[in-house]
């Protein structure tokens, strides 16, 4: 049996949005810190975060930074913006879902049976 045109696009558009929905594994994000301020909260490597604080450790700071993030966008904001400065490695995830989770049924068990989900 051969697909006609209109099942190949079909097969084609579904398996593009698969690709799209499925979240890769975590540790393909592996170790990396988190740069936040006024601008919002960037993500880079340990090589961008090292610069960082040697620019923010500086005598003299400069009005401005400018770095790549991890996917490889220039970001530039005023030094005076940035608020926060986390590293963020896989395990630290990985013990921060374990705690919401028990967070999760801890608060199940203090539920009554007529409380609402």
């Amino acid at each position: 049996m051969t697909a006609t045109p209109a099942d190949t696009f079909t097969t084609i558009d579904m398996n593009r949005i698969t690709r799209y929905l499925e979240e890769p594994p975590e540790e393909q994000y592996g170790d990396f810190y988190v740069v936040a301020g006024d601008f919002g909260r960037v993500g880079v490597t340990h090589a961008v975060a090292r610069h960082i604080q040697a620019v923010l450790d500086r005598w003299f700071v400069p009005t401005w930074i400018e770095f790549p993030d991890r996917v490889g966008s220039i970001i530039r904001v005023r030094t005076r913006h940035i608020r926060s400065f986390t590293e963020s490695t896989v395990e630290q995830r990985a013990a921060d879902r374990r705690l919401e989770r028990a967070r999760d049924e801890e608060e199940k068990g203090d539920r009554r049976p007529w409380d609402d989900d």
